[in-house]
């Protein structure tokens, strides 16, 4: 999911925006300290030279809630990291605008981002500029339009989403024999774990083909990490200090250049590649493109499945209800049959959803500054950065109530009429980006969460070991979106009666 800005551009980093915004800042250095004209007020407490960034470092959100209540009237502020200057944009109205202007480019950041952290060639980078004889143009210009078109609902929604359910209940149906062998019927699991093997294992199968897996059965743990390395890929700091972390990156790459079979996989996988063929960039950058996109696609949805399911969990008699509302979308056997019918009608679980959505999404959208121009009245200058933060938008009492700070399961079907319960909608939910960048694979997403949730809490039993334990998502050190769980969640798994 993004933030989704993952599926608008070619390499498929944007849910990594916050964190590579860091990584520019320590590789193009600013000299300028002082404000020029206008210019958004400086956040106090930075250090010399290094400013804020190891304070985003610690915790990105504590840092952003400092920039909300040190401009309560939302405008424009600046902090700087490593001499880089870095507008926080808060405004609701001032993120509109600055989705809409051409001079705030997100481009040069996902070139840097994908040569740094995904180690696609230099050249394949410029490549990807490039016209083909096709006429399609620049790689980078067409690949929203491209993603938005190809994961649209209807026909191409369907393809996706259809081959997900169908590697999803092969999974399934191999994980309940494994229930059956074990003594007591029933196995211990890391909640977390075991979701990212039902969502990871038909998500990859469905996009990329079986190959991948059966190359490198271990890639999900593999790209989790990934994920967990993704401010020290970023930092700009030698390899051989990183040595870890750059050869998990190889080894994902590897997995992609020796298990991804271009005509095995999702039919636009294979049609992506070729237009990289076509401007010249050679097969290993290609399925290191492909394989940004798969990581795009595991680190949101593993995730927010997660906190889907542990939230019901603590809300029994919420998941009865959701459950009981899904229920058309099943046969008489059980087996999901109406995928539809739980994105378009079912208000109780999409509420649920997007609750979800707003309590453990962390997303930061990142724009560069190419010419100077004036946002919420102040001066933006030529050769800084744009951070639009999502999370203190969320955790904002003046738009979410004063309950903003706690997962509310009914808070976009309460009146919204009881003081500080307020319910603003789900349209004020910015978990998948905005502008030309709106996440395109958000539909894809939302099928592919309210499948896995259904279908899981259809089959098996699952009951958390210890049911007092207050779990919350974790804010401090670096995220790719969707922020993961402060805690370890056990949860004890066995089979339903009758299945």
């Amino acid at each position: 999911m993004s933030t989704l800005e993952q599926l608008a551009n070619p390499s498929l980093v944007a849910s990594t925006l916050g964190i590579v915004a860091l990584g520019v800042a320590l590789n193009h250095w600013s000299k300028r300290t002082g404000l020029r004209p206008n210019e958004p007020v400086l956040l106090p407490g930075g250090l010399p030279l290094v400013g804020h960034a190891f304070e985003y470092t610690r915790d990105p959100s504590a840092l952003y809630a400092r920039v909300r209540d040190f401009a309560r009237d939302l405008q424009p502020i600046s902090v700087t990291m490593m001499g880089q200057r870095i507008y926080v944009i808060m405004k609701p109205q001032d993120i509109s605008t600055v989705w809409k202007t051409k001079e705030l480019s997100f481009d040069a950041i996902v070139e840097w981002g994908l040569n740094t952290i995904f180690t696609m060639s230099p050249d394949a980078v410029q490549r990807l500029h490039l016209d083909a004889e096709d006429g399609t143009g620049s790689m980078y210009v067409n690949s929203h339009t491209f993603f938005r078109d190809h994961l649209a609902p209807g026909r191409p929604l369907e393809l996706i989403t259809s081959g997900f359910v169908e590697y999803m209940m092969k999974d399934i149906e191999a994980f309940k024999q494994k229930l059956r062998e074990v003594p007591g019927g029933k196995l211990q699991v890391d909640l977390m774990h075991w979701i990212r093997q039902r969502v990871g294992i038909p998500s990859t199968n469905a996009m990329a083909g079986e190959g991948l897996l059966q190359y490198d059965e271990g890639i999900l743990d593999a790209v989790a990490q990934f994920d967990k390395d993704m401010f020290r890929l970023s930092s700009g700091l030698p390899k051989w200090i990183n040595k870890g972390a750059h050869d998990n990156v190889r080894r994902l790459s590897d997995a992609f250049a020796h298990g991804l079979e271009g005509e095995k996989s999702i039919y636009w996988v294979e049609k992506r590649m070729k237009m990289m063929a076509d401007r010249g960039i050679s097969p290993r950058d290609q399925t290191t493109a492909m394989m940004s996109l798969w990581q795009a696609l595991q680190a949101n949805a593993i995730p927010m499945t997660f906190w889907m399911m542990y939230q019901l969990l603590r809300n029994p008699d919420t998941l009865q209800e959701l459950m009981q509302e899904a229920k058309p979308s099943l046969d008489s056997n059980g087996n999901l049959v109406d995928i539809e019918y739980l994105s378009t009608k079912t208000p109780k679980l999409n509420a649920f959803y997007w609750e979800v959505l707003r309590y453990a999404s962390g997303n930061t959208s990142v724009r560069q500054v190419l010419e100077t121009v004036s946002i919420g009245g102040r001066t933006l200058y030529k050769g800084a950065m744009v951070m639009l933060p999502s999370r203190p938008y969320h955790m904002d009492p003046e738009i979410f109530g004063d309950d903003c700070d706690k997962f509310v399961p009914d808070r976009f079907l309460r009146d919204g009429k009881e003081p500080g319960k307020l319910n603003p909608g789900i349209r004020s939910v910015r978990a998948f980006g905005g502008g030309n960048t709106l996440c395109p694979g958000r539909h894809f997403a939302t099928n592919e969460i309210f499948s896995a949730v259904v279908t899981i809490f259809n089959t098996f039993d699952i009951s958390l070991v210890d049911p007092s334990q207050s779990v919350c998502p974790r804010t401090d050190g670096s995220t790719v979106s969707t922020l993961p769980p402060n805690k370890v969640v056990l949860a004890d798994i066995k089979l339903k009666e009758g299945k």
